[in-house]
């Protein structure tokens, strides 16, 4: 469903709006873009040349971005030239930086040290089932894990590992797939012995 004040723009590339998605009032798509099954692009959101996975919920300012299935960004604030995991949720007012302030190469923090992105442009970089809190400030370049808590006072650490609580603090297994599953259940899934296997993987490789 596509409300009536809405602009879908393809003067610069399509707009492909999949079975059952939801643009709201005066929203905004300029393409390219491609919007998911069952995706809900809330009032007054502007995206550009993004892909926005089905079941996601998107809101504020979007720009040459991934999102994958299920994860939110309902509210205000700023995401570039960043690839977001699936069953993330961003908390209100969370804005990436996606260009350095001195107009070089974004260089992230790897858990092995700095890499050349090669890239001017780079925002961040959210592995599945991370959450940021409200008002998150993501540096340029910003690289984290897999269910992992991002939230500072300031500006974000430029890299969080996965199964980080907060900085210095480990997620407890047993609490994080409490929350893993919690968010889930909300949307009519739960967290399956699969996913269980695959995040018990990712957390003897990276914590």
């Amino acid at each position: 469903m596509i409300h009536p004040s809405a602009v879908i723009d393809e003067s610069k590339g399509a707009v492909l709006i999949d079975d059952m998605a939801v643009i709201g009032p005066m929203a905004v798509i300029q393409g390219p873009c491609s919007i998911g099954a069952h995706a809900v692009v809330k009032p007054h959101c502007h995206i550009t040349h993004s892909v926005i996975g089905p079941y996601c919920k998107v809101g504020g300012e979007i720009s040459v971005s991934i999102f994958q299935a299920y994860s939110n960004k309902q509210h205000y604030g700023f995401v570039g030239h960043s690839i977001i995991g699936q069953w993330v949720n961003l908390g209100a007012g969370t804005t990436t930086s996606n260009l350095k302030n001195t107009y070089h190469d974004v260089r992230p923090i790897m858990p092995w040290g700095r890499e050349t992105s090669g890239l001017l442009f780079l925002g961040s970089m959210i592995g599945d089932f991370t959450r940021t809190a409200i008002g998150t400030m993501l540096p340029t370049g910003g690289i984290y894990g897999v269910c992992s808590h991002v939230m500072s006072e300031g500006l974000a650490p430029s890299s969080v590992r996965s199964f980080v609580w907060q900085p210095g603090v480990v997620y407890d297994r047993c609490r994080a797939f409490d929350t893993c599953d919690a968010m889930m259940q909300r949307r009519g899934h739960a967290l399956s012995d699969r996913h269980r296997e695959l995040l018990d993987d990712v957390r003897e490789r990276d914590v």
